[in-house]
This record gives structure tokens, C-alpha cells and sequence, in this order.
């Protein structure tokens, strides 16, 4: 893909557009006429730069004292007003940067014809990066101007930012009057000129100026297409006209499933949260109740860090040492059955006892089917084998719950 797809326009004739391919060196490629809508069907995906005709705008230069550019940008329309024709509020002003000379470039535009414009390409998805004027693209040497005759038109640059159009016919009288402007007068006028027309430049030797021709042996698009980076300088989409890149057609497909993605991310991150919420909470409340059985077990003990080892010690010192394969059993049996006791707070543990390889529990509840429950819960859990005895005393209900490894 070529860097950038070049465009010449004349607003006057939509359906004569110009366009071509220009690689880092300035060459074209695949020069093309047609209107706006063929040229849709290519341009997606390029940055465009378009050249104006020049009849559309007007180059000039102003002094404004200040060093800000926000400054200068306001004050320069009202510096320029009394040298324009047209009501400075119809108009769009671009500017260059500050020259070495204190001048500041400026390109004037109908602001309605250059909204027309790029409403025009935009709708035919089309993206304009660069608009400037064509004459900003001719060939320019210091002290030296250059003269462009092209079909009925004349383009004549005077500067590094100044130029100007005028009808082929009126080209000397024109030519005159530019001169008789300067100060001083350029050394040398380099004409370019097609062989058909190379007999209209003889009028132009009543000047005084040494008159370099040159016969066009090739478009006018090469030219152009060579100085382009020159004409970039002067930007006439700024302020309120910067180009903002929309996204590729070939993206908006995706725009669905995207948002899809998002929201179902987001309801998982949700989901996420809401579980941990859960386990946390399910770890507090068990961390409670090993404290609460701890403390039960230790009354006087005052700090709950290190349970478990101070559990197994106490366990070594009621049983003269004990044997860790037992102390191990018991400390996984009464972990296999936690979870049937957790959120429970129908049933007391009024004391344990270990030996022979089970454990007997006595547990008091306010219901049979509390007790009942918590046996069922018990036989869900792989490896325990659970055997539970109950009576009834008064309002109370009692049992022994016997707890021993299956097989």
C-alpha cells in the first residue's frame, strides 16, 4: 500500500476528480480520473491528502506581535480583515508557523464551501488528513518563481507559503502587477508549460525577468505529487476542522460481539466477587467455631494463633506422649465433620471423647430432626462412618454421635 493517496479537487467540477498513489520518494501511481463515488470504492484505509484548486482560497501572509499561538490565531482574522473581500465570519483561517521574517502564513476558505467538502468525501468514506492549496505544490527556489500553465488556468508561486491563481488570458497583465508589488524583483521565473501551449509564453517576455521554460513532458499530478511535502506545511484543516479518524468499516462488525464480550466479563467479575464474598464469609464463620470449640478445650487461654499445634500438644500431654498416627485420626475426623456443624446454631457440643479410633460426641438439640439432619449431613461425606443414639429429656433432646473412619 502505497503512503499516501493524492487528490486534486475543484469544487466546480465534483465529478473530474484527479487521484493517484505517491510513495515516500514522490512518485505516483495509478493516476486516475472519475468522481467521488469511484473513488470511495478505493480510498478506505488510506490517509488522503487533498490539493485544492487554488481559485478557492487565498494565501497571504501578517505580522501579529504576540508570541502564543492561541493569540495569534484569534487576532489574525481581524488583521487580515480589512484585505479580504468576504465577511470574516463566513471564512475559515489556517495558519502556518512564525517565519524567521516574523510572518505568519495564512490560508483563507469559505467555511460553507469547506464544510460541503468534507461532508462530501466523508460520506464517501473517504478520510482527508491534509487540504491545502495545489499552487503550495509547485516547485519553489529562493528569489525564483514558478509559473504552472495548465489547461485554462495559470498557478504562480511567489513564496514558500504564497501564491496565486489566475485565467490563462489575463496571465501577463497578471504576471505585471506581482512584480510591480515587490520590493525587489525575483532573479528568475521558471515556466512550466504544455508543448500545445508553449506558444502563450511569448507574450510574457515584456518583463524583465530572466524566463526559464520548461516544456511538460509528464503530468501535472507528478509535479505535485514531488513537492507534496511543501504544500503539508500549510494545513487548512485545523481548529474546529482537525481530522478525527473514525474507525474502519471492518471494525463495526465487531463492535457487537465486543460489547457482548464486555458484559459478560463484567457478570463474571461480578459472579467472582459475589463468591469470594461467599467463601470469606463461610471462613470467618468456621473460624469462629474453632475458636469457640478451641476456647471450650482451653478455657484459659486468651490468643487464638497456632491452634492446631496446641491442640495436638494438648492432645501428647493428656495421653503421656500419645501416638501421632492417633492424633492425626482425630484431628481428621473432627475436620471431615465440621462442615455438618457450620451455620448450625440449633446444636451444642457439650464435650468429646477419643479412643479406640473414634470419636463419641455428646450433642444437644432443640429437635430430633435437627439431630437428624445433621446425621444426613454426615453420611454425605466420603470415608466417616457416623452412628447416633438420641433420648428425650423434658424439652430437651440429646444425643451421642459416634464418628469412626469407614472400611
Amino acid at each position: 500500500m502505497a503512503d499516501t493517496l493524492l487528490i486534486l479537487y475543484n469544487p466546480d467540477n465534483k465529478d473530474q476528480l484527479q487521484w493517484g498513489f505517491v510513495n515516500d520518494q514522490g512518485t505516483p501511481d495509478k493516476l486516475t480520473y472519475g468522481s467521488i463515488t469511484e473513488l470511495s470504492n478505493i480510498a478506505r484505509g488510506y490517509r488522503a491528502t487533498l490539493l485544492l484548486n487554488s481559485s478557492h482560497v487565498n494565501l497571504t501572509q501578517v505580522k501579529i506581535p504576540s508570541q502564543n499561538r492561541q493569540r495569534q490565531l484569534q487576532a489574525i482574522p481581524y488583521a487580515l480583515e480589512d484585505q479580504l473581500a468576504d465577511d470574516i465570519d463566513d471564512l475559515h483561517f489556517a495558519a502556518g508557523k512564525k517565519q524567521a521574517d516574523d510572518n505568519i502564513p495564512v490560508i483563507t476558505i469559505n467555511r460553507a464551501l469547506l464544510d460541503h467538502l468534507i461532508l462530501d468525501f466523508k460520506n464517501a468514506g473517504v478520510f482527508i488528513d491534509t487540504l491545502s492549496a495545489d499552487v503550495l505544490a509547485l516547485p519553489f527556489n529562493n528569489n525564483q518563481w514558478t509559473l504552472l500553465i495548465d489547461n485554462q488556468r495559470a498557478l504562480i508561486r511567489t513564496g514558500h507559503f504564497t501564491g496565486f491563481y489566475c485565467d490563462l488570458n489575463i496571465v501577463p497583465v497578471f504576471l505585471q502587477a506581482l512584480i510591480n508589488q515587490q520590493e525587489s524583483s525575483p532573479e528568475l521565473l521558471h515556466i512550466y508549460v504544455p508543448e500545445h501551449l508553449a506558444s502563450e509564453v511569448e507574450s510574457l517576455k515584456i518583463t524583465d525577468l530572466e524566463i526559464n521554460i520548461e516544456i511538460l513532458k509528464e503530468s501535472v499530478f507528478s509535479i505535485f505529487a514531488r513537492n507534496l511535502s511543501s504544500a503539508r506545511q500549510l494545513n487548512i484543516l485545523q481548529g474546529t476542522y482537525t481530522p478525527k479518524r473514525e474507525s474502519s468499516g471492518l471494525i463495526k462488525p465487531w463492535k457487537s460481539v465486543a460489547a457482548i464480550f464486555v458484559a459478560w466479563l463484567v457478570l463474571q467479575l461480578i459472579y467472582a466477587g459475589f463468591e469470594s464474598y461467599q467463601l470469606e464469609n463461610q471462613n470467618r464463620e468456621l473460624a469462629g467455631l474453632i475458636q469457640k470449640e478451641f476456647k471450650k478445650a482451653n478455657p484459659e487461654a486468651n490468643k487464638y494463633n497456632n491452634m492446631r499445634k496446641r491442640m495436638e500438644n494438648k492432645l501428647k500431654e493428656a495421653r503421656g506422649g500419645g501416638d501421632n498416627k492417633d492424633d492425626q485420626l482425630f484431628l481428621q475426623l473432627l475436620s471431615d465433620a465440621t462442615p455438618a456443624f457450620i451455620n448450625n446454631q440449633k446444636i451444642t457440643i457439650n464435650g468429646m471423647v477419643f479412643r479406640n479410633k473414634f470419636i463419641d460426641i455428646d450433642l444437644q438439640a432443640d429437635s430430633l430432626q435437627t439431630l437428624e439432619a445433621v446425621k444426613t449431613k454426615l453420611t454425605t461425606i466420603p470415608g466417616l462412618k457416623t452412628v447416633i443414639s438420641t433420648s428425650v429429656e423434658k424439652d430437651k433432646v440429646k444425643g451421642r454421635l459416634r464418628l469412626e473412619t469407614q472400611g
